[in-house]
């Protein structure tokens, strides 16, 4: 009897292994087509991609408007392709670059120019006999013996998927953007401590900031995060203890695509989408979040000193549409400017006066005659005011705090800034509406300057430079003090703050030498000739003659510094 007994267990194991040689390699149940070695795939070529054998996955080249492509796995069935995994996405790649299972068994990718970006990476050095795309979304690379030797599974980048673990110290980055793919501010990590815990990032760094999530486990023996077939994501211990659940679904998840992703806005999500229109009856044929996401309310969530927030514009804030009050007479503005209130609504940290036992109107007055002013915050008659720039905004019911708001009442954008600066300009040359030529760089304008004598001036406004800085503008006017003539205007001084670049020189009553050269009465070339050579027919030590800079300021810097010297003797030393 217990030969039989034994006879009856062998044979079936016996029948089972004959099956697995005669079907294709299988994992997890999940069975595939090989991708033998030397298979490749180029960027924008019409290659097919490697699919999964149900056609639900495909492994290839993503692109990404028009910026390039990614070497990814998505999902290949619905019109929106998730991206699901990709090889260093903050490299894109162009036309032309090439993904190959190399002969030595490592998937490679090169770009267009052959240099290599990307390469596999598993134990021992072993090269893989071939690879395949798993209905899992799992791509893998496998041994002779059918072992797994690497798989895109250990290396995730923002998404989870069901029968995907994520091990000791492996981590999840959220994308930049949207459909920006590259690492983004926020991500979550399964630390050595056996805490899994959302992090704000370093940005553009992926070192971890603040944590504004964590499990608190306790310590004991090694974790993993798992996610099932059924939607369920928990800490399971090596011996099999589920020691903390972390997401739960809200009911059968059959004939749905799911997945679990870490989004740009820091928020780790449940999505599932119908397979079939038939699935459709319960679920919109779109990515539908299930309700529960770590964490519930970011904006809650993180409420830090530092950074720029989580739940407004994408990454860079916002800035003010109008001109702050002017400090040097700000009871003069206080007509220009109300209060807003915005409900719920705080800005943390950013505090620089308290008030105690104190009413909302005087807090409303005493913001207005205040110029480093930009919000309060009002509550029980406590006031906490704040000023730019204004970090981590978040409203809530929760919070019950009423935020003050100050704002120009006409919203006058930073153009008239600009004007006002111009206009500090104007008064310091006794005003210059004018206009008497214009130049390569901009209009030249006619104006006064303010001092006893009442010189008359000529203003070049430099448009075309508004863009150069300041020291490279210095540099400019260097190159122009020193191209000193007799028959050239000097130069008196130079205007240059903010994006206004000004140079001042002597006014031409007469009019400029290319006025009668190029003008409607134009003379002979030959008379144009000798104007043109009569200008500048001088002894050459004339050539290098002084001229007077007004507000000229040059560093300490130079190499050889004068002092108790008059003008003169500095013109003889020069």
């Amino acid at each position: 009897m217990p030969c039989l007994h034994i006879m009856n267990l062998q044979l079936p194991y016996c029948f089972c292994f004959f099956l697995l040689l005669k079907l294709p390699f299988s994992t997890n149940g999940q069975a595939y087509t090989n991708v033998s070695l030397g298979s490749s795939l180029t960027a924008a070529s019409g290659d097919l991609p490697w699919t999964s054998p149900s056609g639900d996955f495909a492994f290839g080249f993503q692109q990404v408007g028009d910026a390039g492509y990614l070497l990814a796995i998505w999902f290949i069935k619905i019109p929106e392709r998730i991206i699901v995994w990709s090889a260093d996405r903050n490299k894109l790649v162009q036309r032309g670059s090439t993904v190959q299972l190399t002969a030595d068994g490592q998937l490679v990718l090169k770009d267009q120019s052959g240099t290599r970006i990307w390469t596999s990476l598993y134990l021992g050095g072993r090269g893989a006999a071939y690879g395949a795309m798993l209905d899992t979304g799992n791509f893998m690379l496998a041994g002779q013996a059918g072992a797994n030797l690497w798989q895109s599974f250990d290396e995730p980048t923002d998404t989870l998927l069901p029968t995907q673990n994520l091990k000791s110290g492996a981590e999840l980055i959220a994308p930049y953007l949207e459909k920006n793919y590259s690492d983004g501010r926020f991500k979550l990590i399964l630390q050595s401590d056996r805490n899994l815990v959302m992090y704000t990032t370093t940005y553009p760094l992926t070192t971890s900031n603040f944590a504004y999530f964590l499990t608190q486990s306790s310590v004991g023996s090694e974790y993993q995060l798992i996610f099932n077939q059924s939607g369920y994501m928990y800490l399971v211990a090596s011996n099999g203890t589920i020691l903390n659940r972390v997401l739960s679904n809200s009911g059968p998840l059959q004939d749905l695509y799911l997945r679990a992703t870490i989004d740009y806005d820091g928020v780790f999500r449940q999505y599932v989408y119908p397979k079939t229109a038939s699935g459709g009856k319960r679920w919109a044929m779109n990515w539908t979040t299930l309700s529960n996401s770590i964490p519930s309310n970011i904006c809650l969530a993180i409420m830090y000193s530092a950074g720029s927030g989580a739940c407004d514009d994408e990454r860079k804030g916002c800035k003010k549409t109008f001109i702050s009050q002017d400090c040097d007479h700000p009871s003069q503005e206080i007509d220009s400017f109300e209060i807003r209130d915005m409900l719920n609504t705080n800005f943390p940290f950013a505090d620089y006066e308290f008030f105690g036992s104190v009413g909302e109107d005087w807090c409303r007055q005493s913001c207005l005659s205040d110029c480093y002013f930009d919000v309060s915050t009002f509550k029980d008659g406590q006031s906490w005011k704040k000023r730019g720039p204004l970090l981590n905004g978040v409203t809530d019911p929760s919070i019950g705090d009423k935020a003050l708001m100050k704002v120009r009442k006409d919203n006058r954008t930073e153009e008239l800034a600009q004007k006002k600066t111009a206009k500090k300009s104007d008064r310091s040359l006794g005003g210059f509406d004018e206009e008497v030529g214009r130049g390569a760089f901009g209009p030249v304008y006619k104006g006064v300057l303010g001092g006893e004598d009442k010189q008359i001036i000529a203003v070049k406004k430099l448009e075309k430079m508004a863009g150069e800085g300041k020291t490279e503008f210095k540099t400019e006017v260097k190159v122009i003090g020193r191209t000193n003539h007799k028959n050239l205007v000097q130069l008196v001084g130079f205007y240059n703050e903010g994006q206004h670049r000004l140079l001042v020189y002597e006014y031409m009553s007469s009019g400029s030498l290319s006025n009668y050269i190029f003008g409607d009465s134009r003379p002979n070339w030959h008379r144009r000739m000798q104007i043109a050579f009569g200008q500048s027919n001088l002894p050459l030590p004339d050539l290098y003659d002084f001229v007077a800079l007004r507000n000229v300021d040059f560093p300490s810097s130079d190499s050889e510094h004068l002092q108790n010297h008059n003008e003169e003797h500095c013109r003889k030393a020069w």
